[in-house]
């Protein structure tokens, strides 16, 4: 949401808009680092499940062709996770920089802003 150009505002009401929006973009960006790190785990989970796979058997034929096709089956779930948290990130980031924008923009407008 953008708070640029907004007509017929005074200066406090679109200062404390644009602080209000800049707080919930900080919450949403802790809480999509969060994620990341979350899938980031996960990810780590199954490098090492696939590591000790291929280290006890490297042949891999038979059952444990099937578990190395199912860790492959989880490994892309996986990756497109953190892929797709990864973007929801960069998102939150833009977001958050947007509102910080405008939050410094409308305080040092803001006659009443502590900026001033």
């Amino acid at each position: 949401m953008s708070f640029v150009g907004w007509v017929g505002a005074n200066d406090t009401s679109e200062t404390k808009a644009a602080e209000e929006e800049l707080k919930r973009t900080v919450v949403h960006l802790k809480h999509m680092r969060e994620q990341v790190v979350v899938w980031q785990k996960k990810m780590a989970a199954y490098i090492q499940s696939a590591q000790a796979l291929l280290k006890h058997s490297p042949k891999g034929g038979g059952h444990n062709a099937n578990k190395m096709h199912a860790l492959k089956t989880k490994g892309v779930s996986v990756a497109h996770s953190l892929y797709d948290s990864l973007k929801d990130l960069w998102k939150a980031q833009d977001a958050f920089l947007h509102a910080k924008e405008n939050f410094v923009y409308f305080s040092h407008s803001d006659a009443s802003s502590p900026l001033k």
